[in-house]
């Protein structure tokens, strides 16, 4: 009996990463973007987890996107970084990078655009802040 409970153990602990939370966040531009992230779990200090979700651009179409992000094990602030897959909606491809923390994602961070993997020139510094994601209307 103890060798399945240990295997139903052990399986919990490899799909805890599958039963996560949707974190949905917006900038702070004149039209806000937002990021739908589909359940994520916070990974402990010092990892890394693969985050997935659907990109709404605020002059624009939706697009879905794929990044990671990383949890310093220094303060517990996660490292964030996506990258959108937007070319469908006629629209350009883009990243987003930002320091968040790991409740709400809610941090500071850029953007590029333009794919020269720099920050978007005149585009200063942007703020990311959680929303409720109940009040996200995906298309």
């Amino acid at each position: 009996m103890s060798r399945i409970a240990t295997a139903l153990a052990l399986m919990a602990l490899w799909a805890a990463p599958a039963f996560g939370r949707d974190v949905c966040v917006t900038d702070d531009l004149k039209n806000p973007n937002r990021f739908v992230f589909s359940g994520v779990s916070v990974p402990p200090k010092g990892k890394a987890h693969s985050v997935a979700g659907v990109y709404l651009s605020g002059s624009g179409p939706s697009a879905p996107f794929s990044g990671s992000i990383y949890r310093r094990k220094s303060d517990g602030m996660l490292e964030i970084g996506v990258f959108v897959h937007s070319m469908l909606g006629n629209a350009n491809d883009l990243t987003a990078v930002w320091v968040g923390d790991p409740s709400e994602f809610k941090g500071t961070g850029k953007y590029d655009s333009d794919g020269d993997f720099f920050p978007d020139v005149g585009l200063n510094a942007v703020e990311f802040s959680g929303i409720e994601c109940r009040t996200v209307v995906l298309p």
